[in-house]
């Protein structure tokens, strides 16, 4: 009974302290091949995997694998997945006059095989949109203010003007995705 205790006692403590640090356990957040950034950290990665850039000149990610990120005396590592595909997420219906930006934005989302990939917003290639010309005369698209520090918003808001169909489009990273809104 003591040696099963023991045990255990060992293995819940390694676990929750001398065996990995205290965030959530989980793969690692993914940035896509592709990206282009001007980062306030440091980076290091094979060549095969990024041309690392310093001070104002961009770092590019140019293949898969991983790249370190050092920031204040803190490590990660980031994996480098290349996209296969981009989403664009959103309410499927908006309301003529609707005000609420939660209500009426569309975020993209990348995904490399069964990965979300992040990193998007400190791209110094921001994403393309446009509305089809079905939405003429039905919905504008409103650019947000860029966010602090630098980068570019990744997301859009829908602006109903009359009721109809309307297609979202966007494209980044030479991958492209619509989505079909109804505004009523």
């Amino acid at each position: 009974m003591k040696v099963h205790l023991v045990v255990l006692v060992c293995v819940l403590g390694c676990t929750l302290t001398a065996c990995g640090s205290k965030k959530k356990a989980g793969p690692r957040e993914a940035w896509p091949v592709g990206l282009t950034f001007v980062g306030a950290c440091t980076y290091s990665a094979p060549d095969t995997v990024a041309m690392i850039g310093s001070g104002t000149t961009p770092t590019k990610l140019v293949g898969e694998g991983e790249l370190v990120e050092t920031c204040k005396g803190d490590k990660r590592t980031i994996d480098v997945v290349k996209p296969t595909a981009i989403t664009i997420e959103g309410p499927d219906t908006v309301k003529v006059g609707e005000t609420s930006a939660p209500a009426r934005t569309y975020k993209l989302k990348v995904v490399g095989g069964t990965r979300v990939l992040t990193g998007i917003s400190k791209s110094n290639s921001p994403p393309g949109w446009w509305l089809d010309s079905n939405c003429t005369g039905i919905a504008n698209l409103e650019t947000p203010p860029a966010p602090a520090g630098g980068g570019y918003q990744t997301d859009r808001a829908l602006a109903p003007i009359a009721p109809g169909t309307c297609t979202v489009q966007a494209q980044l990273m030479q991958l492209t995705a619509q989505r079909v809104v109804g505004i009523k």
